[in-house]
């Protein structure tokens, strides 16, 4: 099993523990917007000792109104933090389960024990501090990078959108990539030919033309995706970028493409 092959059931533990042993109606108040940010640990240690971290290897906490996620060494994991005045705690924590080296397993498994014993926090402009029982994790806060642009960016799809709201779906695709020039030129890949064309922008729309597609017969799943990414490029579509991410919505009906820089 490769390693693409262990994350990818990795996400699928992880989503089914949310959707089967995790779920229901928060009955707890969440944390104070304060706490709110992208964190990275730079030392710590908890009930199991101190926490080593492997060279690159890191340590995050993303916190959003009460929700949390990251990577701990090793595997993704995400939970919920209640607040009350300086009382915190972590709760409903789960995580995906790749295989790691013997230290990033170590520092995985000493972070998520610490995190489950916090108990109370510091907080200043730059940096938190998670304390409990014998327990101490430190952070710095990670910087916000700059929004990446449509233009000149190279792109990496990382989703095929099918419908809208909240009953809207997205399925992941086979490696396709898409950069859009300045001189309103595109090129890139749908999973299973190239494409290439022009470019305009209407104001509320980006329209395609003298498309070109590769002369590849695609079929199966590679020619849904196919399809798929040239359905939304040549009727035109929306652009909707949010730090490293990119959404292409077609007008003309409920599909879309999710990319992200990469």
């Amino acid at each position: 099993m490769t390693t693409d092959d262990m994350y990818r059931l990795g996400v699928g533990v992880l989503l089914v523990c949310f959707l089967a042993a995790c779920g229901g109606s928060d009955d707890v108040g969440s944390p104070t917007a304060k706490l709110d940010g992208e964190w990275e640990l730079t030392s710590g240690r908890g009930p199991e000792g101190e926490i080593s971290i492997p060279p690159k290897a890191q340590v995050t906490l993303e916190i959003t109104r009460g929700s949390m996620r990251g990577t701990s060494a090793c595997n993704m994991y995400e939970g919920r933090l209640v607040a009350k005045g300086a009382d915190i705690r972590a709760s409903r924590i789960g995580g995906t389960e790749m295989a790691c080296d013997l230290a990033r397993s170590r520092a995985e498994s000493h972070f998520l024990a610490a995190l489950q014993a916090i108990a109370t926090y510091r907080r200043s402009s730059n940096q938190l501090t998670l304390l409990g029982e014998d327990t101490e994790l430190n952070f710095d806060k990670v910087p916000t990078p700059p929004p990446s642009s449509f233009t000149g960016t190279h792109w990496e799809l990382t989703g095929l959108l099918q419908g809208a709201g909240p009953g809207g779906m997205m399925s992941e695709p086979r490696p396709a990539r898409m950069a859009f020039a300045d001189d309103g030129t595109f090129e890139g890949t749908t999973g299973c030919s190239a494409i290439s064309g022009q470019w305009t922008d209407n104001g509320d729309r980006v329209t395609t033309s003298e498309v070109l597609i590769g002369a590849r017969s695609c079929r199966g799943l590679k020619g849904e995706q196919h399809e798929h990414v040239v359905s939304v490029l040549e009727a035109g579509f929306t652009v909707d970028t949010e730090e490293n991410t990119m959404t292409l919505d077609w007008i003309e009906g409920e599909r879309g493409l999710y990319y992200v820089d990469r």
